[in-house]
Formats: C-alpha cells, sequence, structure tokens
C-alpha cells in the first residue's frame, strides 16, 4: 500500500507540474472577412522584425511567431512598429508577463475607424521602465474596429499575430524617477513630490536628488543636490519624497526639472529613467467658471471650456455654468489630469439664466457621430443641458 501511494502521488504532483507549464495566451475568436495582416516591421531596435505574412485573401487566423521574430530593445527606450494591413488595428504588449493583455499601460493602439482599402500604420511604442525583462508578447490585430478585445469578439475579428519583445536582465544599481506631483496644482502653496523607484536589481539604500523649479519671466528655485540614505527598497518598489513646497501665481508658467543620481554610491546603469519634467506648468481649472457670450464669461463655448481642462487639468471640484442659448458644436471629452471623484466637473445652466441651454451637433461622420462623446472619461456630469444630434444620416446625443 506504502508503494501504490507514493505512486500516486508522484503523479499528481507531475499533472499539477504539467498543467502550469501549458498556461498560455488566449486564442481570439475570429471570423474570416474582417481583415488581413500583410508586412510587419519594426525600427529602433537592435535586433528588428522583419516579416511578410502573405496576401489579403484567405481566412482569418491567429498566428504565433513568437519562436522566430522578434525586436530586441530595453527599458526607456522607443522602437516604431508600422504594419500593412485591411480594416482597423489593435496593439497589445503584455509587458509586466502575467499571461494576458489587460493591464493598465499594455494596450498601445485601438482603432476607431477603418477601410478594407490597403494601409499602414506605424505606431512608437517606449519600453515601460517597470516591464518585465527576457521574452515579452506583443499581439497584433486587425478587425472591424467596434469593441475590439486582445482575445477577439464573435465573428467581427480578423487575422491576429504574435510577436516576441525581448528585454535584457537589468544591470545592479539604477534609480530612476516615475512621478512628479503635484499633477495638477491650484493657486497658492502646493507639495511638490517626487517618486523614486529602484530599477536595479540591488536593493538601492540611498540615492542623490537634485532639480530645479524655474518661473518663465522670473526667478528659479535649485533644490540639492540632497543624499537620501537609510532607504531600502527592493527592484520595482518606490517612496515618494517631498522635496518642497512651492507657491504657484495664476497667470504664470513653469518649467520643473528633478533628476536621481548615484544609486549607492555607484553609476547609475540606465540615464533614461533619471530625470523627470514638466514645460510650461501652469495652474489648474478649480471652481467656478461661466461659457456664453456675454463680456463675463470665461469660455465662449463648450469646446474651449474642453480645451483649458485639456490644457491645464483639473485640481478642485469644477462648475461650468453655461449661458442660455443655443449652442451648435459638438464635444469630444477625454481623460484629464487631476480629475477624479473628488475633482470632478459639472456643466450645468447658469442659475441666472431664464431660458434653457441647448447643445446641438450635426454629425456626418459614421464614427464620430455624437453630439456629445465621452472616451475613457470620467467624473463629467451634464446637468439639465438639452442635448440634440440633428444628424439624417449619422446621429447620437451621447456617444462613448
Amino acid at each position: 500500500m506504502k508503494k501504490v501511494y507514493g505512486i500516486v502521488m508522484l503523479l499528481i504532483g507531475v499533472f499539477f507540474i504539467s498543467t502550469e507549464s501549458m498556461a498560455q495566451y488566449c486564442t481570439p475568436t475570429m471570423g474570416s472577412n474582417w481583415g488581413n495582416i500583410r508586412n510587419v516591421v519594426t525600427t529602433g531596435g537592435t535586433v528588428n522584425i522583419s516579416k511578410n505574412t502573405g496576401s489579403f485573401t484567405g481566412t482569418g487566423a491567429a498566428r504565433n511567431y513568437t519562436s522566430t521574430d522578434s525586436v530586441s530593445t530595453n527599458y526607456g527606450q522607443t522602437f516604431t512598429l508600422a504594419v500593412t494591413r485591411t480594416y482597423g488595428s489593435g496593439v497589445w504588449v503584455d509587458w509586466n508577463d502575467d499571461g494576458d493583455f489587460f493591464d493598465a499601460g499594455e494596450t498601445h493602439l485601438l482603432e476607431t475607424s477603418y477601410s478594407s482599402a490597403q494601409s499602414v500604420f506605424t505606431l512608437p511604442i517606449t519600453v515601460p521602465n517597470n516591464a518585465a525583462y527576457g521574452q515579452l508578447r506583443m499581439r497584433i490585430m486587425v478587425a472591424y474596429t467596434f469593441n475590439m478585445r486582445p482575445c477577439g469578439y464573435s465573428s467581427y475579428t480578423g487575422e491576429t499575430e504574435d510577436y516576441r519583445i525581448w528585454i535584457p536582465k537589468p544591470k545592479s544599481n539604477d534609480a530612476g524617477i516615475t512621478e512628479m506631483q503635484p499633477a495638477a496644482a491650484c493657486v497658492g502653496n502646493n507639495p511638490v513630490k517626487i517618486r523614486i523607484t529602484n530599477f536595479g536589481l540591488d536593493t538601492m539604500k540611498s540615492v542623490v536628488v537634485s532639480g530645479t523649479i524655474k518661473e518663465i519671466g522670473g526667478a528659479t528655485t535649485t533644490y540639492g543636490p540632497t543624499t537620501l540614505s537609510g532607504l531600502s527598497l527592493a527592484r520595482l518598489q518606490d517612496s515618494l519624497y517631498q522635496v518642497t513646497t512651492y507657491n504657484f501665481l495664476a497667470g504664470k508658467t513653469y518649467d520643473i526639472d528633478f533628476k536621481t543620481a548615484s544609486p549607492n554610491g555607484a553609476t547609475d546603469s540606465t540615464a533614461s529613467n533619471d530625470a523627470v519634467s514638466k514645460v510650461g506648468f501652469s495652474v489648474a481649472l478649480g471652481g467656478t467658471y461661466t461659457i456664453g457670450s456675454s463680456t463675463s464669461a470665461d469660455f465662449s463655448t463648450f469646446k474651449a471650456a474642453e480645451a483649458a481642462m485639456a490644457a491645464s487639468g483639473i485640481c478642485a471640484a469644477t462648475v461650468f455654468n453655461v449661458e442660455e442659448g443655443t449652442y451648435n458644436e459638438q464635444v469630444k471629452f477625454g481623460t484629464y489630469v487631476g480629475i477624479s471623484a473628488t475633482n470632478n466637473v459639472r456643466f450645468r445652466p447658469d442659475p441666472s439664466n431664464t431660458a434653457p441651454v441647448r447643445l446641438t451637433y450635426s454629425s456626418t461622420s459614421s464614427t464620430d457621430r455624437g453630439t456629445v462623446i465621452f472616451t475613457s472619461t470620467e467624473h463629467i456630469a451634464m446637468d439639465s443641458i438639452t442635448i440634440e444630434a440633428r444628424g439624417t444620416s449619422y446621429a447620437n446625443v451621447i456617444q462613448f
């Protein structure tokens, strides 16, 4: 009995190891008439892909070229991907090597329009400093563009091709800056912080920090060099360090630069991730503004208000009071620095109005059909405003 028991345990162990080693990426669901990939080329790597994958005829397929075709690159470096194809395209990279393409920062292209004619797209791809190293996977897909996903969707997916990205093992000492705060600053004193990350293999125990904040047309304030000691950051661990508190003024712009050096007293192996800069930084939106044609209005149109959001970000809860009348325009909202559940944005009729606010648009586009378009947008509300779509062929009040 003991002998049989031992064999059973051994078989269970073998089965467990085998299932783990067989773990693999999803095979996309696909059809036969929604696009083909003809040619895939990269430039800017130390080794590049140059793959002619056939004609534009035939059934869509999932093709795996990871064992034969790869681009070799490194942290912080950029290579350019050029793909000849039909229909729309998506590109994903599994940067953290966890077997899927669904993590933040892994979607590099997701086209929203398509053509059945042959065309080429070019796409610069920069290796993030927190990526895994070794053999990583890149997926290229062609499809009818609506709801494109890395694992496909029903029969609207055409051809999919997977390639390898090769990243060498990191060096021992490599410090970098991955974030500067504030992302968006209101007028007045704001804490200025940098996030220091260890990209090296050795535990980082010390690092030197220095930098400047330059008011354009005014004074430059210098910080450091200061040695931060007593750290204990393993690879890819980080620490948020407050450099100073700075008084940002309305109507001024600033150039902000910080950098790290000498991790563990050694030469930093990768200079490309050492510095962070913000050029032309200015105070963000926060508070109450007016949209309309009066002389006291801050913005004449919804689009002008949105452009200010995109340019400066949001630092506090923001309200746009819209003067009465009809606004004939299409408004496209995206993502904005500083916006959050607390720093939210609200468009509403001005409390002094005696007539309604109407936002109208006549679309002639098969893709941008909405009077108001939200693309990955959060924390924006349109309150008590009449929105109309007047296009004869393409008309959506709201498009997501």
